[in-house]
C-alpha cells in the first residue's frame, strides 16, 4: 500500500534521501543514549542547560501511533532521533538526516531545522514533515533496520505560503495544513490529491489545525477565532461554525469526538496563556451540524504561550503545554479534567515544551508523551487524581492547595482500574461516628528491647581431688 502511495506522489524531491547516520560507539555517547531512553521507560529525564545542549536541542517530538514503545524527536540541525525500547528490534537510538544528491552522486547532509512531523496511523514507519519556513509537505519512511540505502523523500503537497501547522486524522486518510497567509488545504493520503482548500481562512495566518472527523476540519488563527470547516466534493471548504475566543492570537487547538458519544469537545490556547473550551451536544439538524457552547471557565498558564493541547482518548482530560520566552523559554505542562475543568496536576520545565500529547491508543488512554527542548521524550501515565476532593471544591475550599506533580498521582479506586473515568479522592467530611478519621491515631507503644543475656558462669570442678584446685571451663571448645 505504501509503495502505491509513493508512486502517486510527485517525485520533485527524488534527489533527497533520508539516510541513517553512523552509530556513535564511544563510551560517552553510549551513556548519553541510555539516559535519553530512560524517559520511554517511565524514568526521570534530566534537563541539561539550554546553552550546553546547543545544536542538539529539540524542535519537535512525537510518539509512534503504531508502536507505543517507539518515539522520535528532531534536533535543531535537522537530525532525526528514533528511540525505541523493547520490541523485536531491541532497545536503542538511531539517527537519520536528510541528504541531497549532487550531480556527481555524492550525498550532502541538509542541516535545515524542521517545523513539524507527524506519523501516519496504520502505516509503519511512514511520516509527513515540513521544514521551517517551507510551504512544502514532504513524505518519507524510516529505513528498515539493516538497509544499506536510505529512503527517498517525496513532495506530498504545497501551500501558497510557509506552513505553520498541519495534522493527520486518526484514520490516516487525510491531511490538513494551515499557512502563514491564512490559507487552508486538505489532501488525501492514498493518492496525494487535494480535496479542498480556501485562501482566506484567518486574518494574520492559520496558527493551528486539527480534525473532528475525516470530513470536519478545525482551525485556529491569529485573529483569535476558531472555525470549523466541512470537507466535501466541492473544492472550496465550507465554514460551519465560527467561535471567537479573545483578542490574543490563538496558537494551539485540540478536538475530541467519539463515535456513539453525543457530545464533543474543542479547546484552543492563546499566546497569553489562556485556554478556551467549547462543548457541543447532539446535532441540531439533519446535516449533522452541532451547536457549540463555550464553557464558563478558562484557565491561564501565567502568561505563557500555549504551544500544544491534547485530549485524552476518552475525552475526560486535557493536557496543555506552554512556554515563556520572558524566562528564557521556560515551559510548563498542566493537566485538566473536563467535567468541571479543574486543574489536576502541573509540571515545570527549564526549557520550552516541544511535545505534549496523549496516546491515540484505545487500550492505554492514560499514556502521555511530554518532551522539552533540553530534555528527551518521556512516557508516563497522566492519571486524573485531583489534590482537592469534589465536595471541598464545590464549597470553594482548597483553592490554595498547589497541584500535585504531573505523572505522580495517588492510585485510583478499585472500580476504575481501566482509566475510563475521573479518579476523585474521597472527601474529608464524614457523618460516621465510628470513622477512624475523627479520632487521633493511637500512640505507638515504646518498643521494648530484648534483655541482654548474662555472661555464662564458669563451670567449676575439681582439677585435682587431693590439691583442692578448681579448673575454669574455656569459652570455646574445639
Amino acid at each position: 500500500r505504501a509503495s502505491r502511495q509513493i508512486s502517486s506522489y510527485r517525485a520533485t524531491m527524488s534527489h533527497t534521501w533520508f539516510v541513517r547516520l553512523p552509530p556513535q560507539l564511544d563510551d560517552h555517547s553510549r551513556v548519553d543514549d541510555a539516559a535519553l531512553l530512560a524517559g520511554l521507560r517511565g524514568g526521570v529525564v534530566a534537563e541539561k542547560p539550554i546553552t550546553v545542549v546547543a545544536e542538539q536541542r529539540l524542535d519537535c517530538a512525537r510518539p509512534d501511533p503504531n508502536d507505543h514503545n517507539h518515539a522520535c524527536a528532531v534536533e535543531r540541525r535537522g537530525v532525526f532521533r528514533s528511540m525505541r525500547v523493547g520490541g523485536r528490534d531491541g532497545s536503542g537510538i538511531e539517527r537519520f538526516q536528510l541528504h541531497t544528491e549532487a550531480d556527481d552522486g555524492e550525498l550532502k547532509p541538509v542541516s535545515r531545522s524542521w517545523r513539524q512531523f507527524e506519523f501516519i496511523p496504520r502505516q509503519e514507519g511512514a511520516f509527513i514533515f515540513t521544514q521551517t519556513g517551507s510551504p512544502n509537505l514532504l513524505f518519507s519512511t524510516i529505513p528498515t533496520k539493516g538497509s544499506k540505502t536510505g529512503s527517498m523523500v517525496f513532495l506530498f503537497g504545497s501551500c501558497s505560503a510557509a506552513v505553520n501547522s498541519f495534522a493527520i486524522d486518526a484514520s490516516g486518510s487525510v491531511v490538513v495544513a494551515g499557512a502563514q497567509d491564512g490559507s487552508l488545504a486538505v489532501w488525501k493520503i492514498s493518492d496525494g490529491k487535494k480535496v479542498g482548500a480556501i485562501s482566506g481562512a484567518h486574518e494574520g495566518g492559520v496558527r493551528a489545525v486539527t480534525f473532528l472527523s475525516p470530513t470536519c476540519v478545525v482551525s485556529a488563527g491569529a485573529d483569535g477565532t476558531v472555525r470549523i470547516w466541512h470537507v466535501s466534493g466541492d473544492p472550496r471548504l465550507r465554514m460551519l461554525h465560527r467561535m471567537a475566543a479573545g483578542d490574543s492570537p490563538l496558537t494551539a487547538i485540540a478536538a475530541w469526538a467519539q463515535e456513539g458519544v453525543a457530545h464533543q469537545f474543542l479547546a484552543a490556547g492563546a499566546d497569553d496563556g489562556a485556554v478556551y473550551a467549547w462543548k457541543a451536544k447532539a446535532p441540531v439538524n439533519m446535516d449533522g451540524e452541532m451547536r457549540w457552547e463555550p464553557t464558563t471557565v478558562s484557565h491561564h498558564l501565567q502568561g505563557k504561550e500555549v504551544v500544544e493541547l491534547s485530549f485524552r482518548g476518552d475525552g475526560a482530560a486535557l493536557i496543555a503545554g506552554a512556554c515563556d520566552e520572558r524566562q528564557l523559554g521556560a515551559g510548563e505542562v498542566r493537566l485538566f479534567e473536563t467535567e468541571h475543568w479543574t486543574l489536576v496536576a502541573s509540571q515545570p520545565y527549564s526549557s520550552h515544551v516541544v511535545a505534549c500529547m496523549y496516546s491515540r491508543s484505545k487500550l492505554i488512554v492514560d499514556l502521555v508523551l511530554v518532551c522539552s527542548a533540553a530534555g528527551s521524550p518521556r512516557l508516563f501515565e497522566g492519571r486524573l487524581v485531583p489534590a482537592v476532593s469534589a465536595p471541598l471544591r464545590d464549597r470553594g475550599l482548597g483553592s490554595d492547595m498547589p497541584p500535585q506533580p504531573l505523572g505522580h498521582g495517588l492510585p485510583g479506586p478499585s472500580t476504575n482500574r481501566d482509566g475510563d473515568g475521573i479518579r476523585i479522592v474521597r472527601s474529608t467530611d464524614s457523618d460516621d461516628e465510628n470513622d477512624p478519621r475523627d479520632h487521633p491515631p493511637p500512640i505507638p507503644a515504646k518498643k521494648m528491647m530484648d534483655p541482654t543475656p548474662e555472661a555464662p558462669k564458669p563451670v567449676l570442678r575439681p582439677a585435682f581431688r587431693r590439691s583442692g584446685k578448681y579448673h575454669a571451663e574455656p569459652r570455646a571448645t574445639p
